[in-house]
């Protein structure tokens, strides 16, 4: 009870001093206790974006914790990005400068489909507070840049060409379909002229560069596979027929074709080949190729071909060229059955047809002829008529007026070293270059070798469980041992889904678990779990190295290097079964 002599002033201020003391101590309690919150503001749930879109998310507070894959592997972190339907998540990269505003960018380009970004509750606020349960978005990815560009390097890879080479093809078709409308019935065709581009500047052999250019065009065309709409934004999934649209992609993508290689018959030939054999796989009928789509093709290409070479005789090896590639490829088709002989007479009628439209004095005798013979034979040879006055013959092969050849220096090298190879062009009687063979190979590797691998193997890699934790198997033995030369390159091949979580490296110590001790030097496609890490040996390699798993200890085994006697500039051939593919010569 308060006395009657106490001042009242005083007890006013005692009193307003509880009821403020009170009221302020219940506020900042409240908000200091709130979980932080977080609003994903793009993308919106259910919306379409492009695959190399960035998003953004925004919390009520600052918060720390935000991390993410650095792999495309298991999901880990506090905001993931994975396929609506499940699986690997994706690397991304995140960034703040306030520590409330963050933007997430997935590392490289999404393909088409259903993807959810989570914000998981592996986040606090600076009280420590966690949300309080996860937020998510739902969304499209409409892309059909990134969706063909992702595709086409992951086949090149597929088919033992290089990564380079595949990262170079990918950024030529991205480039050169940049500002093409977002529909695969515009950039297809000119993500090929990229494509293209990147192969032709690359300075492989002959071989590798047609195979090279055959998978760009089965690549490309695996992108169709029967989809609903070329130019819907919400296409379909996959169905059993063409779109109505295939014919103008087709046509679009033969122009460029036929413009790309109107000067080679080689590369014309191989790259007909390709577009016929790649069309069951589309979804076209064996009518449909018989009659409509072969016949686009040879009328488009000749009339490219007539109105790129006006001399006689380029015009002969150029329509040889594709008349016989067109047989070719569908000789090369097993998923139905296709009459070659209706195919035969379609590709004479359409060429001659357009021929004659582009010059009715042209004598279209020769390719045709050649087409017959194509028919006739079950490995093609020179199709172009060897008598041809404006031929020449290099160490016994025939090199036509206006066409190139790869001659090398010697027919053969020792273990280790490379074929030195040049290009030598014909034309009125002139065969630019020195080198006289038409082939060159590897010699074996001699007795002594058997210490080491020899130059260019390939190990296969797989995980399997043993007893209670998971191991590396190379080529079927569980953490095997490998003796690598110094100078050679090694590719470690881990397609294989059982390295899907198993991203393999080579280390200097054993163990493995957070890339300890990761050695670099002449590594490329280290931390993979898939394609291939090459390992081209430096010649100060430390004498023992680990090949481990970045996530996971104790899975790999020991590599022992051996000293070379190999010159330093000596560079290694590629995995020998690259070397095996047998392409037309013009």
């Amino acid at each position: 009870m308060i006395s009657k002599k106490t001042n009242p002033l005083i007890i006013f201020i005692l009193l307003a001093s509880i009821q403020w003391s009170c009221s302020s101590g219940s506020g900042d309690e409240n908000i200091a206790n709130l979980p932080p919150k977080v609003a994903i503001s793009y993308p919106t749930d259910n919306s379409s974006v492009v695959g190399n879109a960035v998003y953004s998310l925004k919390f009520s507070e600052a918060v720390t914790g935000l991390t993410g894959n650095n792999l495309n592997a298991a999901c880990e972190g506090s905001i993931q990005l994975s396929p609506d339907k499940g699986g690997n998540c994706y690397p991304i990269s995140i960034k703040s400068t306030d520590n409330i505003s963050w933007t997430v960018d997935p590392v490289g380009e999404l393909s088409d489909g259903a993807y959810t970004l989570t914000v998981t509750t592996d986040i606090q606020n600076l009280s420590a507070l966690s949300p309080a349960s996860p937020t998510s978005v739902t969304f499209n990815v409409k892309d059909a840049l990134s969706t063909v560009a992702n595709q086409l390097k992951s086949d090149l890879i597929k088919v033992d060409l290089s990564k380079d080479l595949a990262e170079a093809a990918k950024a030529g078709a991205r480039t050169s379909a940049g500002s093409e409308k977002n529909d695969l019935l515009n950039v297809i065709p000119a993500a090929f002229d990229g494509a293209f581009d990147a192969v032709a500047n690359a300075g492989m052999n002959e071989n590798l560069t047609q195979v090279a250019l055959s998978s760009i065009i089965e690549s490309l065309l695996s992108n169709v596979a029967g989809q609903a709409s070329l130019v819907s934004d919400h296409s379909a999934g996959r169905v059993a027929v063409l779109p109505p649209n295939f014919s103008s992609l087709l046509k679009s993508l033969t122009t460029r074709v036929a413009t790309k290689s109107a000067s080679s018959s080689t590369t014309l030939q191989t790259l007909a080949t390709a577009l016929v054999s790649s069309l069951p796989a589309v979804g076209a009928t064996a009518t449909e190729i018989e009659i409509t789509y072969v016949r686009s093709i040879v009328q488009t290409a000749t009339m490219v071909a007539m109105t790129t070479n006006t001399d006689k005789t380029a015009r002969d090896i150029i329509l040889a060229g594709l008349g016989a590639g067109v047989i070719a490829g569908a000789k090369m088709i097993t998923e139905m059955n296709v009459n070659v002989n209706t195919i035969q007479t379609t590709t004479t009628e359409s060429m001659t047809a357009a021929a004659n439209s582009s010059d009715i004095k042209y004598d279209i005798s020769t390719a045709t002829t050649a087409i017959v013979t194509a028919i006739n034979t079950e490995t093609l040879t020179n199709i172009v008529d060897e008598s041809a006055p404006a031929s020449c013959s290099l160490n016994g092969q025939t090199v036509a007026h206006g066409s190139a050849i790869t001659a090398y220096q010697a027919s053969s090298v020792a273990f280790g070293n490379t074929c030195s190879g040049e290009t030598r062009s014909y034309s009125d009687g002139n065969l630019t270059g020195s080198y006289a063979y038409t082939s060159c190979t590897v010699n074996p590797a001699s007795p002594s070798s058997s210490e080491y691998s020899a130059d260019g193997t390939t190990f296969k890699i797989t995980v399997h469980s043993s007893g209670y934790s998971n191991k590396y198997y190379v080529d079927g033995t569980e953490t095997k041992s490998l003796r690598l030369k110094e100078g050679y390159t090694y590719y470690f091949n881990v397609e294989d889904s059982s390295t899907n979580n198993h991203p393999l490296f080579i280390g200097t110590s054993s163990g493995g678990g957070s890339y300890s001790n990761e050695y670099s030097s002449g590594v490329t496609g280290t931390r993979a779990t898939n394609g291939l890490l090459t390992f081209t040996v430096p010649t100060d390699a430390p004498s023992t190295l680990y090949y481990n798993c970045g996530l996971h200890s104790s899975m790999g085994g020991v590599i022992n290097i051996s000293s070379s006697t190999v010159p330093a500039e000596t560079l290694p051939a590629p995995p020998h079964h690259l070397r095996r593919h047998h392409i037309i010569s013009d």
